[in-house]
């Protein structure tokens, strides 16, 4: 792996690890905000996905898409299917969330709070992968 590459995955788990400071600050502070905190639980495991693509030399295309990252790896790995379980749960966080919505509407505290557990199992699983 280049220089080039280690920066960028640095650069890429710092701005995944922030969204998923700003999702904890919010569930504490202002736990209403679900919206605002799923989206950044998605934001965070789309990050941290885009991490591990770069270190497996994957070229990716700028998509808001968990499962088409994850079919990515699988160019080079074995994804574990519980992480597609993840992906379904938190795709549509990450566009339509952001706009009113006329079936579904907000999620809940629990799914917000839910949000966040999978986020930060993502950040684990891609943190022992890219260093370990």
């Amino acid at each position: 792996m280049t220089e080039k590459q280690k920066k960028l995955i640095q650069q890429w788990f710092e701005k995944a690890t922030n969204d998923i400071k700003t999702a904890k600050i919010l569930l504490n502070n202002s736990p209403e905000l679900t919206d605002i905190i799923t989206f950044h639980c998605q934001q965070a495991v789309e990050k941290y996905l885009k991490c591990y693509l770069i270190k497996l030399d994957i070229v990716f295309k700028k998509t808001h898409d968990l499962n088409y990252l994850l079919d990515l790896m699988t160019e080079k790995i074995n994804v574990p299917e519980k992480m597609y379980g993840i992906a379904k749960e938190l795709n549509d966080y990450a566009v339509e969330i952001r706009y009113p919505r006329e079936i579904g509407g907000t999620p809940t505290k629990i799914e917000a709070k839910k949000a966040y557990q999978l986020a930060l199992e993502i950040k684990n699983y891609i943190s022992e992968k890219i260093y370990n």
